[in-house]
């Protein structure tokens, strides 16, 4: 495999419309003057610090921002649906847990029961394996955010390792 033909199926798989330090950061009135409706959001240091039950003032406050600003907003997690769901009625939204992202069949089935289209929405996350490839895949528009916490699993400190070297790669 070439390095351009790598490069160009890294762009095209893990490359996040944007980049920021985390959703209070993102310009909530331009992206809904760009015709975004729906904002999905993962929970595990997007909305929280891993493994949170329960919101606390930063989710509040991002999903709240998120409402004024005319979005609707779902959560969209890999968490269990139990705790998925305990976090997302903390806040006042729906959620969806065990979504099996980077699958992006949970998050096209979420678009259509909650009647959006792909172009109308946007999934927001701290990882590039799942988040952001779910959302390349689903063809909705996506924002990477920098993880809230340092405290995460062994196996999410490894994806962490290749999330950096694709991020390197496509910069190049």
């Amino acid at each position: 495999m070439t390095d351009h033909f790598m490069k160009q199926w890294l762009k095209r798989n893990f490359q996040p419309d944007y980049i920021t330090d985390g959703v209070h950061d993102i310009d909530y009135k331009d992206l809904f003057d760009s015709g975004i409706r729906l904002l999905l959001l993962d929970i595990d240091n997007t909305l929280a610090v891993h493994g949170s039950h329960e919101s606390d003032n930063y989710a509040k406050t991002a999903i709240e921002n998120m409402k004024l600003a005319g979005f609707s907003v779902y959560i969209l997690s890999n968490a269990r649906k139990h705790r998925a769901q305990s976090f997302a009625s903390g806040l006042g939204v729906e959620a969806e847990g065990m979504a099996y992202k980077p699958s992006p069949k949970i998050l096209l089935k979420t678009c259509e029961r909650l009647q959006y289209k792909q172009n109308e929405t946007c999934m927001i996350g701290d990882q590039l394996l799942t988040d952001i490839w779910a959302a390349r895949r689903a063809g909705v528009k996506s924002i990477l955010v920098k993880p809230r916490s340092a405290q995460e699993s062994g196996h999410i400190r490894i994806k962490r390792l290749i999330e950096r070297i694709i991020l390197k790669m496509i910069d190049k």
